[in-house]
C-alpha cells in the first residue's frame, strides 16, 4: 500500500481499505478507485482518506465487468445467490433458481474459479463489495421480488428469525402478514439483548401495518418495543391508533404500557392513563394491580401523599390477591420512598431489597429496565451518604444498557449518574454526564425525569461554579417546571436558590413557600429525591429574610431526622449545622464539621465550615482561618468557583491571601477531555471511545464539544490537529 500511495497509510485510510478485507485484488483496485477519485491526501507524512470516503465507482465497475465474463448459466447464479446474502447454501440457491442442487454444480465451480464465490462451512462471496454489484446487476423491480423470495425460502429451510429480519425489514410489501409477523416475533426476540434494532424493526413492522386494524393484536406488542429502541413518537401515535379497536383486556393493558411510558415523562399523564384503565370493565386482576402500582408510583414522583398512601393500599391489596410479583415489586419499591421520607431509613433499604427480590422473579424484568423503579436502590444510597454504591449501580446498568442499546435505559441511568456525581461534589463530571443525557431527552421524550434530575443538575452546578450564561439559559426551562403541575416544587426551589444567591432576599424567601409548607410531610419539598443539605439553604433564607417564625418548624423536621437515625453521619451533621445557625452556636457548627468530615458530601462540609469560620472570626481569626481554608480547599477540588472566590474574599478580610489555583496541565482540558481526544487522534470512532472509557457515546460527544469550546476550533479534524501540535 505504501508503494502505491507514496506514503505510509494513516488510520482514516486503513479503515476505509478495510472494505476490501485483505483480498489483494480487491486492495489494488480500491485504492486504486480512491486515488483517481483524488480521495487520499498526503498529511505530516501519512496517507488518509479524505473525511466520510465512500467507495469509488471503479471499484463497483470492475467488479461488474469480472461478472460479466462469467458463462450465462454461472452468472445467473451469482446474481440470483447475491440476494440470499454474503453466505448462502447450494440448496436455498436452487430452490430460489427453480433448480436442482446438481444442475449447479458447474456455474458454481465457475463462480469459485473467478474468485468470486469461496467455499468453506457453506458458500459465501468473497467480498460484500462483490455481492452488492452483482445484486445491483439485476432490474430493480426482479430484484426486489428476489429479495422477497429469497428471504421466504430462507426461513422454509429453517434459518433464525432474527437471521433473516434485516433483509424482511428492507424488501416487504404493506399488510404483508407473514413479514409483518415475522417482524413482530424478531423485535419481540432482540429487544433485551439490542433495543435499538428491535425498536428499528418494530417500527417497520408498524409503517408495513398501514394502521389496518386486523393488525392491532401485533402492534399492542410492538409498543413497549418502540419505547424501549428510542422511537417514542413512533411508539405514542401507534398506541393512539389503535385503542378503539382493541378489546378490553387488551386496551387495559396497552393503556398500563402507556402510563408506564408516562412515568418517565409526564406524572401526572401517567396518573391520568391509570385512572382510564381502571374505569374499563372487565380489566383482569394482573393488570389492575399493576395499573394502581403504577399510579401509586407516580404520586409518590409528585409527593401527593394522601393520594399515595390511599392507592398503595389498593395497590399492594390487588398485587397479593393477584400473586403479580412484577406489582409487588413496585408497590414496595413505591413504599421504600415514602419510608425514606418518614425518615425511616433502615425500612426504607429493607424494602427496596425486597423489591429487586420480587423483580428478579417476575418475568420479563431486568434491574437495568426496571424503570423507574430500579433507580431508587442508588438514589436512597446517594441520599443517605453512600455515594459510592450508588455510583457503582448507576456505572452497572450503563454499561448493561450501552451494551443493548436501549436509549431510553441508558438516559436514565445517566440522569442518575448526574445526580450521585453532583452530590459527590464531582461538579465537571456531573455537568458533563447531565448535559449528555439533555442532548438527547428531547428527542426520547423524557420529560418531568430529565428536568428534575439532569436538568436539576446542570442548574446546580452553574450557580456552584458562578456560570452566569449557563444560569440564564435554564432559566426558561426552570420557569416551566415552577409553572408545571408536577415539578412546581423543585423549579421554585431552584429559583429561590439563584435568587438567594443574587441577593434577591425577599423573592427567594417567597419562592419557598411551597417548599415550607410541605416541609413535614413525607414527600420531598425541595429536590427531588431529598438532599438534606438543602435544609441549611432553607435556614439561611428564613435567616437573612427574617422569616424566624419558619426556624422551629425547619428545627423540628431536622432534628426528627436525626433523631430517628443517629448513625447516619449526613443527618447527624446537618441537624447540628442547622442548630448552629439557628442558636448562633459556634459548638454546634463544630459538630457539624465533625459529623460531616465522616461523609462522603464534601459539599455540604464545606459549607458547614464556612458557617463555623463566620462564627468564629470575630474572636479567634486564626481558628477561622483554618475553617475557611479547609473550606476552601475543598471548594477549589470540586470545581465550586463561585463559592470558593467568597471564601477568599472572607479570608482576606482577616488578611489572609488565598490565590486562585493554575491549571496542572497546558492544555485547559479535563483528565477526561484529554482522554477523549487522545483516542480521537489514534483514530477510534465515537463508539470505540465509548467502550474503552466505559461511557455512553452522548457522554464521548459532549466531552468533544467542550473540548472543541475550550480550543476554540470547530471541527474533529481541527481539535486532533490542536492535540498532536500539543503532544
Amino acid at each position: 500500500m505504501t508503494d502505491l500511495v507514496g506514503a505510509p497509510p494513516g488510520a482514516s485510510l486503513l479503515a476505509v481499505m478495510q472494505r476490501a478485507e485483505n483480498v489483494p485484488l480487491l486492495v489494488i483496485e480500491l485504492l486504486q478507485g480512491l486515488m483517481e477519485e483524488n480521495l487520499v491526501t498526503t498529511d505530516s507524512g501519512l496517507a488518509d482518506a479524505l473525511a466520510d470516503s465512500e467507495v469509488p465507482e471503479r471499484f463497483g465497475a470492475s467488479i461488474r465487468e469480472r461478472i460479466m465474463h462469467l458463462s450465462q448459466p454461472a452468472r445467473t447464479l451469482v446474481q440470483v445467490a447475491a440476494v440470499l446474502g454474503h453466505g448462502f447454501t447450494a440448496q436455498n440457491a436452487a430452490t430460489l433458481l427453480d433448480r436442482t442442487a446438481a444442475e449447479l454444480v458447474d456455474p458454481l465451480a465457475e463462480a469459485v474459479a473467478a474468485h468470486i464465490i469461496t467455499e468453506g462451512s457453506e458458500l459465501a462471496f468473497r467480498h460484500d463489495a462483490i455481492r452488492d454489484a452483482a445484486a445491483r446487476m439485476l432490474p430493480d423491480d426482479l430484484r426486489s421480488q428476489l429479495q422477497r423470495d429469497a428471504w421466504r425460502v430462507r426461513i422454509a429451510s429453517g434459518e433464525p428469525v432474527l437471521a433473516v429480519a434485516a433483509s424482511v425489514a428492507q424488501t416487504a410489501l404493506t399488510a404483508d402478514r407473514d413479514a409483518i409477523e415475522l417482524l413482530h416475533d424478531a423485535a419481540l426476540g432482540l429487544v433485551t439483548t439490542d433495543a435499538l434494532s428491535a425498536a428499528e424493526l418494530a417500527a417497520r413492522a408498524i409503517e408495513l401495518m398501514a394502521a389496518d386494524s386486523c393488525f392491532a393484536q401485533l402492534a399492542v406488542d410492538l409498543v413497549p418495543v418502540l419505547y424501549a429502541g428510542g422511537k417514542t413518537t413512533v411508539a405514542r401515535s401507534t398506541a393512539a391508533t389503535i385503542l378503539s379497536e382493541l378489546p378490553v383486556d387488551r386496551e387495559a393493558l396497552l393503556l398500563l404500557s402507556i402510563a408506564r411510558l408516562e412515568t418517565e415523562s409526564s406524572f401526572e399523564e401517567a396518573i391520568r392513563t391509570c385512572d382510564t384503565a381502571l374505569a374499563l370493565d372487565g380489566v383482569t386482576d394482573a393488570v389492575r394491580a399493576n395499573l394502581f402500582a403504577v399510579k401509586a408510583l407516580n404520586y409518590a414522583n409528585i409527593g401527593r401523599f394522601a393520594e399515595l398512601a390511599a392507592t398503595l393500599e389498593l395497590a399492594a391489596s390487588a398485587a397479593i390477591a393477584a400473586e403479580e410479583y412484577g406489582a409487588l415489586a413496585t408497590v414496595e419499591a413505591t413504599e421504600s420512598v415514602l419510608r425514606f421520607y418518614e425518615n425511616r431509613f433502615d425500612e426504607a433499604y429493607r424494602l427496596i431489597e425486597s423489591a429487586e427480590e420480587r423483580m428478579a422473579i417476575a418475568p420479563g424484568l431486568t434491574p437495568s429496565h426496571w424503570l423507574p423503579e430500579g433507580l431508587w436502590r442508588a438514589f436512597l444510597s446517594s441520599s443517605l451518604d453512600d455515594g459510592e454504591t450508588a455510583l457503582s449501580i448507576a456505572d452497572r446498568n450503563l454499561a448493561e444498557t450501552t451494551r443493548r442499546r436501549d436509549a431510553p435505559a441508558m438516559a436514565f441511568w445517566m440522569m442518575l449518574r448526574s445526580r450521585v456525581l453532583l452530590d459527590l461534589g464531582r461538579l465537571d463530571d456531573a455537568k458533563t454526564q447531565a448535559e449528555a443525557v439533555l442532548a438527547i431527552a428531547g428527542d426520547l421524550q423524557l420529560g418531568d425525569f430529565a428536568d428534575a434530575t439532569a436538568g436539576y443538575v446542570v442548574f446546580r452546578v452553574a450557580l456552584y461554579q458562578g456560570d452566569t450564561a449557563e444560569v440564564e439559559r435554564s432559566r426558561g426551562f426552570v420557569k416551566a417546571m415552577s409553572d408545571g403541575p408536577g415539578l412546581f416544587k423543585v423549579g421554585r426551589w431552584l429559583s429561590a436558590i439563584a435568587a438567594d444567591d443574587s441577593g434577591e432576599t425577599a423573592s427567594a424567601l417567597a419562592l419557598t413557600n411551597d417548599a415550607f409548607a410541605t416541609l413535614r410531610d413525607p414527600i420531598p419539598s425541595m429536590a427531588t429525591p431529598a438532599d438534606f443539605g438543602d435544609d441549611i439553604d432553607l435556614v439561611r433564607i428564613s435567616l437573612r429574610a427574617g422569616a424566624v417564625d419558619r426556624l422551629p418548624t425547619i428545627m423540628d423536621v431536622v432534628e426528627a431526622r436525626a433523631a430517628a437515625n443517629p448513625n447516619n453521619a449526613l443527618a447527624v451533621g446537618i441537624h447540628h449545622h442547622a442548630r448552629g445557625l439557628v442558636e448562633r452556636s459556634t459548638d454546634e457548627l463544630r459538630r457539624a464539621a465533625e459529623a460531616l468530615r465522616g461523609t462522603k458530601r464534601p459539599l455540604v462540609l464545606a459549607c458547614a465550615l464556612e458557617d463555623l469560620g463566620l462564627s468564629l472570626a470575630p474572636d479567634n481569626t486564626d481558628a477561622a482561618a483554618a475553617a475557611w481554608s479547609e473550606a476552601l480547599g475543598i471548594l477549589e477540588q470540586c470545581g465550586a468557583l463561585r463559592d470558593a472566590g467568597r471564601l477568599r474574599r472572607h479570608l482576606r478580610g482577616i488578611g489572609v491571601v488565598r490565590r486562585p489555583p493554575t491549571s496542572t496541565t497546558a492544555s485547559g482540558l479535563t483528565t477526561r477531555e484529554l482522554q477523549v481526544i487522545e483516542r480521537l487522534a489514534d483514530g477510534r470512532t465515537t463508539n470505540q471511545i465509548a467502550a474503552d472509557l466505559f461511557l455512553s457515546p452522548h457522554t464521548v460527544i459532549t466531552h468533544i464539544r467542550h473540548a472543541s469550546t475550550k480550543w476554540n476550533v470547530s471541527s474533529r479534524r481541527a481539535l486532533i490537529e490542536r492535540y498532536r501540535a500539543q503532544n
